[in-house]
C-alpha cells in the first residue's frame, strides 16, 4: 500500500467513524455493512431527500402550488410571503437550478395579490421606476408600509381594536366590493381570527358583532317564513302553529263549549230537587186545617 493509499484509507475510516457515530439505530441498520463514506452518504442522503425520480415528482407538486399560488381573503402580508417562500424552498430543494429568477417571484407575488384590497399599491408599483427589477425583498418592503399605515390608519379612526390582523381591516377598495362578495368576506373574517384576537376585541364591538349576526338571522327566518303557506288559514307569511284564526277558533271552542254528560245530569237532579220542593209547599198550603 502506498503512502497515498493509506491516506485516503484513515481519512476513509474517520469519516465513516463520525458518520456512524452520528446516526440513530434505524439509520444505522440501513448503513452498517457499508465501509465507504461516500457510499454512506448518499445511501442516507436518497432515503431522506429521495432519488432523482422522487425528486422530479416533487417538484412538479411543488411548482403546481407555485403556479395556483394565490392571495387568500384576509391574509395578512407576513403570512403570504411566508407561504410563499415555503414553496419556492421546496422547490429549490428538489431541483438543482431553479427555473425562476428573484424579479420572476416578485413579478408571481405581485399579481397573485387580492386587488379588491390592493388594486390601487399594485398599479403605483407596476407605474414606478423600478418595476423592471423588482425584487422580492423590495416588494414586501412596499407591501408591508402599506399595511402598517391602513392598520394605523383604521385603529386611529376606531374601527378595529386589534391592528394585528388584517381580517378585520377593510380598505376602501375592499369596502366597495363587499356587496359582490359577502360571504368571502365573512367567512374570511371569521376563519382568520383566533381566540386571542378576540381577546382583544373590546366588548362593545363584540356586542355589536353579536348583534348584528341575530338581526341576520332573524331576517333571514322572516324572509324564510314570508314564502311559506300556512296550512290552517292559507295565507302566508307565517306557520300553522302560530296562525291568528287557530287561537281565535281554540278560544270561541271553549267559550261555547257544551257541559259536560256530568254536569247535566247533575244540573238535571237539582231542577227535581227544587221541583219536588214546590210540590210539597202547595200541597201543604191546600190541605184542610185541622186545628179547632
Amino acid at each position: 500500500m502506498s503512502q497515498e493509499e493509506k491516506v485516503k484509507y484513515f481519512a476513509n475510516n474517520k469519516v465513516v467513524d463520525i458518520l456512524l457515530s452520528s446516526l440513530c439505530h434505524a439509520e444505522f441498520d440501513r448503513v452498517e455493512d457499508l465501509v465507504l463514506a461516500n457510499k454512506i452518504w448518499s445511501t442516507l442522503q436518497n432515503f431522506h431527500e429521495g432519488t432523482n425520480q422522487v425528486k422530479a415528482r416533487l417538484f412538479e407538486t411543488y411548482h403546481r402550488e407555485y403556479e395556483n399560488f394565490s392571495h387568500l381573503p384576509g391574509e395578512t402580508t407576513d403570512t403570504l410571503f411566508q407561504r410563499f417562500v415555503s414553496i419556492v424552498n421546496k422547490m429549490k430543494a428538489n431541483v438543482v437550478v431553479l427555473p425562476y429568477t428573484d424579479h420572476d417571484q416578485a413579478m408571481k407575488l405581485l399579481h397573485s395579490l387580492d386587488r379588491s384590497v390592493w388594486g390601487t399599491k399594485i398599479d403605483a408599483i407596476i407605474e414606478s421606476a423600478g418595476y423592471e427589477t423588482l425584487s422580492t425583498t423590495e416588494l414586501f418592503s412596499k407591501l408591508k408600509s402599506t399595511e402598517v399605515d391602513i392598520q394605523l390608519r383604521t385603529k386611529h379612526e376606531g374601527h378595529v381594536k386589534d391592528p394585528n390582523t388584517l381580517a378585520l381591516v377593510t380598505s376602501s377598495g375592499q369596502a366597495a366590493n363587499a356587496n359582490s362578495r359577502p360571504s368571502a368576506f365573512a367567512l374570511s373574517a371569521l376563519l382568520s381570527v383566533t381566540e386571542e384576537q378576540l381577546e382583544e376585541i373590546g366588548d362593545d364591538e363584540l356586542a355589536l358583532f353579536a348583534k348584528k349576526i341575530k338581526r341576520f338571522s332573524n331576517n333571514r327566518k322572516e324572509r324564510w317564513r314570508s314564502k311559506n303557506t300556512c296550512f290552517e288559514c292559507g295565507r302566508l307569511g307565517h306557520f300553522a302553529a302560530d296562525c291568528p284564526n287557530k287561537e281565535k277558533g281554540k278560544y270561541n271552542s271553549h267559550k261555547y263549549k257544551s257541559k259536560s254528560p256530568d254536569k247535566k245530569k247533575k244540573s238535571h237532579e237539582k231542577g227535581d230537587h227544587k221541583k219536588k220542593r214546590s210540590t210539597r209547599r202547595s200541597t201543604a198550603s191546600s190541605a184542610p186545617s185541622l186545628l179547632p
